[in-house]
């Protein structure tokens, strides 16, 4: 893979060999169903998705995983923490896994969902985060943020959005757990 790095007018531009823009078709049909903004991450080369929304706006609860991106595994029909989308979820170093908010049709959620079983079972364990109140401190959810794990197992969440599917407020914040999502 050849990077080329130019800078022009003062711009800097980063553009990649042509085996980076080829893209194909993987799997046609995949055995969950077809969905947008669902949750997932990877740990010891296994992809974990789950939730999201699909085209009639209904969310899913399951949870499937692949070690090849071809063939995948229904690990749960219905989780614990219900049916949402535009959640995250992550995996810290010694497997945990953590799911935080996320939303339904008519809310978002600001709890925090732990699993120790590579997400067979989940816990909550955390009900209203901080991160799911608005300025005014008035507790509403957060929902479509992107989350990301430094080295040190911190979290961390940057910016998402508040409000019901029909009416949103934003964050331009980014915040910070140590200890998997409980503070």
């Amino acid at each position: 893979m050849a990077f080329c790095l130019k800078a022009f007018l003062g711009l800097t531009v980063l553009t990649a060999s042509a085996e980076l823009a080829k893209w194909t078709t993987q799997v046609e049909s995949s055995p969950w169903r077809a969905r947008a903004i669902p949750a997932g991450d990877i740990y010891n080369g296994t992809f974990y998705l789950m939730g999201g929304r699909n085209h009639i706006v209904h969310f899913e609860s399951d949870i499937w995983k692949s070690e090849d991106g071809l063939h995948w595994d229904r690990v749960k029909r219905h989780a614990e923490f219900g049916a949402r989308g535009y959640m995250d979820a992550v995996f810290l170093k010694n497997g945990t896994m953590i799911l935080m908010g996320g939303q339904d049709l008519f809310r978002c959620f600001s709890d925090v969902w732990v699993s120790h079983d590579f997400a067979k079972t989940w816990t909550k364990v955390l009900d209203d985060a901080p991160w799911g109140r608005k300025p005014d401190g008035e507790q509403v959810g957060r929902s479509a943020y992107k989350t990301l794990v430094l080295e040190d197992d911190t979290i961390l969440m940057f910016g998402g959005d508040y409000g019901s599917f029909f009416k949103r407020g934003f964050y331009p914040d980014v915040w910070e757990s140590r200890d998997a999502g409980l503070t």
